[in-house]
């Protein structure tokens, strides 16, 4: 057998080696799956309301705290205990759970973090953020406690902003000398829309800001603010006269001079829409009425 003969078996030999070392899964996985196991586990007999197969999940000297009933049991017989009450006196109730993040502190100690959807007969769902901490006992996963939050769920002014929202989305303004953009989208519960606007004359980047529209509740109309690179801000009330939004705005330019403005929106179409400004004034002075210019959707 030649020399070439040699280095080919022994590469051979070597990439089947790797092949083989490669296919087997490494601990840190088994250990992954044997935790993501369990958590299915728990949720199974949650919802079948088993309590022996329940608290078989728990270690020996494991803690059950919940802050939101204010129960607590010290070790896996009063944790059976307290589950098999539970899981008797209750009203139908199911879970869900969502992993979200795991993380080993030690090789025998991992967290898990993640949400419980719970869904309650006759009841609203809802959601329960949890970090559950497990141990390897004798090359077994199980859960020593558990820290839970409710979480709350935001209330929406989604209804009330639904008459601008068509201002949702990227627009353009241009005509010979000036171009002003206007990105916009809903934060992410939908209570106001955020609008980032940039003015180009001639070419050159003249100024840029940030206006927030939101449901002012207890006045009960759209209200705005407004924010430039120039270091003014100003505040306006919206107000619906036939398919126009008339904006009653307040100015403090950035050298504390004090101004005042009505903007007219009006919707033509689905993409486009025209802007004017009257009764302009600053400091006392009167400005020029800023005729309509059309707008156009970019998308």
């Amino acid at each position: 057998m030649n020399y070439y003969c040699l280095v080919l078996m022994s590469v051979t030999l070597l990439c089947v080696g790797c092949r083989e070392k490669s296919s087997e899964p490494s601990a840190a996985n088994n250990d992954e799956q044997a935790i993501k196991a369990a958590m299915q586990e728990y949720q199974e007999a949650f919802n079948q309301k088993d309590s022996k197969k329940f608290s078989s999940l728990w270690a020996e000297d494991a803690t059950y705290n919940n802050p939101l009933t204010g129960e607590e049991a010290q070790g896996r017989e009063a944790i059976a205990k307290l589950f098999k009450e539970k899981f008797e006196n209750a009203k139908e109730r199911k879970i869900t759970v969502v992993h979200k993040k795991l993380y080993f502190r030690t090789p025998s100690e991992a967290s898990e973090q993640g949400v419980i959807n719970v869904e309650e007969a006759e009841q609203p769902s809802k959601q329960v953020a949890f970090q559950m901490i497990f141990v390897k006992e004798n090359g077994t996963w199980l859960i020593d406690h558990i820290g839970q939050i409710e979480l709350t769920t935001p209330s929406s002014n989604f209804a009330h902003l639904q008459d601008v929202a068509w201002l949702v989305g990227d627009w353009k303004d241009v005509d010979p000398n000036v171009e002003i953009t206007f990105k916009g989208g809903w934060d992410a519960s939908k209570n106001y829309i955020k609008q980032h606007f940039e003015m180009t004359i001639y070419g050159e980047e003249s100024i840029e800001g940030q206006q927030i529209i939101a449901w002012d509740s207890v006045e009960n109309v759209i209200r705005s603010w407004v924010f430039d690179s120039d270091g003014g801000f100003g505040e306006g009330t919206w107000e619906k006269n036939g398919d126009s939004w008339y904006v009653f705005m307040k100015y403090t330019l950035s050298n504390g001079t004090l101004g005042s403005a009505t903007n007219i929106y009006t919707p033509v179409d689905d993409d486009s829409y025209t802007y004017a400004s009257i009764d302009r004034e600053i400091d006392g002075e009167m400005l020029p009425n800023m005729d309509p210019v059309k707008v156009q959707k970019v998308k």
